[in-house]
């Protein structure tokens, strides 16, 4: 009983100075501890410690034994001996051809062949009992419930210690996504440059040419009356007799009204002045362009010149105070039906 309590008051004490250790110090505790059960256990069963086994294999290797001569009667069969009560057996032609001799020459060469030194075969030496490396012995038990002890504390070490969770983090960028980014960001620069290039083709709020532009009442050319140059819009306003606006059989006579013609040149695109004083198979008043000598009548009919058509006209809307709207975007390829083209003003 005293020896119980004995060995528990020693197991408490050494499992409170194993909790004090550090790792390493634990780790060399449980390694010599698991010798020393290794040793307790070969001890029980009546072995050698694997330590005490090597120490005892001799450092040289035993020397070879000489071998004993081979005497010349092992390899002659004996003859065999009569019984008693029987005669002797007649000799052998064998037996009988050998010289009488050679007992004594055998005998002779026996004895002149020295002796075999003696051999030497050390002795292997008796199990002692195993030495611990402590000052103190304990039972295997114990050892085994203070090795538990160990990695009961070690794992709850390890428990305690925080570990970062890596499986989340992601190194570096997969193929897919690779793919996937430069195909949304190739979708998403098409549709971008999609997008301006409709709002080019199709503008909106233009101001000046290109938009409707507005001519009051009071600006208004009269009938037979020269010309007005809207600068803001790039064209000429006329206002036609009925009749006006050709030149002999060129050009097709009309009613009169308003025609917007537009001031560029279809040769090479010049502006084309108003000339009230140029003078031209006998008429006066044409336009006429300054680049190249075309010629057209007040209702912008080709009558000389390298341009290759008459200059073009533009739509116009009449409104009801007086005033027209000048649609300078929409723009008719000129003929010789440019005089029936006017509006009807008032």
């Amino acid at each position: 009983m005293a020896d119980a309590n004995n060995e528990q008051r020693n197991e408490g004490a050494d499992t409170s100075d194993i909790r004090s250790l550090s790792s390493d110090e634990r780790v060399r505790r449980a390694r010599e501890l698991s010798a020393e059960l290794r040793r307790q256990r070969a001890a029980e069963r009546g072995e050698t410690p694997p330590a005490e086994r090597q120490a005892a294999v001799p450092s040289q290797a035993e020397p070879a034994q000489p071998q004993q001569p081979v005497e010349a009667s092992a390899t002659t069969p004996e003859p065999a001996q009569p019984q008693p009560g029987e005669p002797a057996a007649p000799p052998t032609p064998a037996q009988a051809e050998e010289p009488r001799t050679e007992p004594i020459a055998a005998s002779t060469a026996a004895q002149e062949e020295p002796a075999a030194p003696p051999t030497f075969t050390p002795a292997r030496p008796a199990a002692r009992p195993p030495v611990t490396p402590f000052s103190w012995r304990m039972a295997s038990g114990h050892a085994e419930r203070l090795l538990s002890a160990i990695r009961a504390e070690s794992a709850a070490a390890r428990a305690r210690t925080p570990v970062a969770d890596t499986t989340r983090q992601k190194r570096g960028i997969s193929r897919r996504m690779l793919l996937l980014g430069g195909f949304w960001t190739a979708f998403g620069l098409t549709m971008a440059t999609a997008l301006t290039s409709l709002d080019f083709l199709y503008p909106r709020k233009v101001v000046g040419f290109g938009g409707p532009i507005g001519v009051p009442a009071e600006q208004v050319p009269e009938p037979g009356g020269p010309p007005l140059q809207v600068v803001r819009g790039k064209f000429w306003l006329v206002n036609l007799q009925p009749g006006e606006g050709v030149s002999g059989e060129l050009g097709e006579a009309s009613d009169g009204g308003l025609l917007a013609l537009w001031q560029k040149c279809p040769h090479l695109g010049c502006t084309v002045p108003w000339r009230e004083d140029f003078v031209f198979g006998g008429n006066t008043g044409w336009f006429r362009c300054p680049c190249h000598g075309s010629t057209y009548t007040k209702g912008g009919v080709r009558v000389f010149g390298p341009a290759p058509r008459p200059m073009d006209t533009m739509l116009i809307e009449k409104q009801a105070d007086g005033s027209v709207i000048v649609q300078t975007g929409d723009i008719t390829q000129g003929g010789n039906d440019n005089p029936r083209r006017a509006t009807p003003y008032p």
